[in-house]
């Protein structure tokens, strides 16, 4: 059971961390977060190697470098969008009166250059890994995908948690395409496949030995989590309580923003009267 609950709270972990990670180097200042960008790229480029390093290797650390690479790569593609570098050809709020196929079209145009590169990333790990003894780096990229898509259709669909604070300033308007409803029908079929899976996984980390223990256990963490993370769209407790350390700075400094700009505007200048 070591063999597979250790990389499995690892893993855990490194889901927390790593997320803060990409939430707190999004909080840098725009021309910051640029160059952040240019060390998360070298940063992917290293995890590719180490994923090709690794993908022949059946020994729990080469899982667990595997999986940490892959963590780095998807890391990349999250920075990308919400430094608003790579999302899609429509960045303006959803014009009203939009609804059903309409609405979704204008939705997808808002984030459909960045489906497409986790798209060609995650096609190149199965060209590249398909027949590889090391599988982490592949179950876990798909792992990520299928979830965050899942989570995507869910929040558009409808939810009554859109989990918009980790939205940055400059993709606001995005929110204009979640719908903040109760549950749709979606939802239950998401949560139901992701439980049932993440059971299967356990109880198969559970009977094997050594790599595949490690893999496993990491495979079921994971798909436990995107189903913790679809809960959190319906449960009153908003996962964004998880990294409270950045939401709530992020708050602060929105209020401070919205001071200093309130300060500057004509309206708040002293005038004849107001003297």
């Amino acid at each position: 059971m070591t063999e597979a609950w250790l990389p499995a709270l690892y893993a855990l972990f490194l889901w927390w961390f790593g997320t803060g990670a990409v939430l707190l180097i999004d909080r840098l200042p725009r021309r910051t977060r640029r160059g952040g960008m240019v060390w998360a790229t070298l940063a992917a480029l290293g995890a590719l190697y180490a994923v090709h390093a690794t993908a022949e290797a059946r020994e729990m650390q080469a899982a667990l470098v595997a999986f940490t690479a892959t963590i780095v790569i998807w890391g990349w593609h999250e920075l990308s969008f919400l430094n608003g570098m790579i999302t899609g050809p429509r960045r303006t709020a959803c014009p009203p009166g939009a609804t059903g196929w309409l609405r979704f079209r204008y939705a997808t145009e808002t984030l459909i250059h960045h489906e497409i590169a986790i798209a060609v990333t995650g096609v190149a790990l199965l060209i590249w890994l398909k027949d590889a003894a090391n599988p982490v780096a592949l179950w876990t990229y798909g792992i990520l995908w299928a979830m965050r898509l899942s989570a995507k259709l869910n929040l558009f669909l409808g939810a009554p948690n859109v989990a918009d604070e980790f939205l940055t300033d400059d993709l606001a308007y995005l929110k204009s395409y979640f719908s903040p409803r109760p549950i749709n029908l979606l939802f239950p079929v998401s949560v139901t496949v992701g439980t049932v899976a993440t059971v299967w996984l356990a109880l198969a980390a559970g009977q094997a030995t050594t790599f595949d223990a490690a893999a496993l256990g990491i495979a079921a963490m994971l798909m436990g989590l995107g189903t913790l993370e679809h809960w959190f769209l319906v449960l009153p407790y908003r996962e964004a309580a998880l990294w409270r350390w950045y939401t709530t700075k992020r708050a602060e400094k929105r209020a401070e923003r919205a001071a200093a700009a309130q300060d500057l505007s004509p309206l708040a200048a002293p005038t004849m009267l107001g003297r």
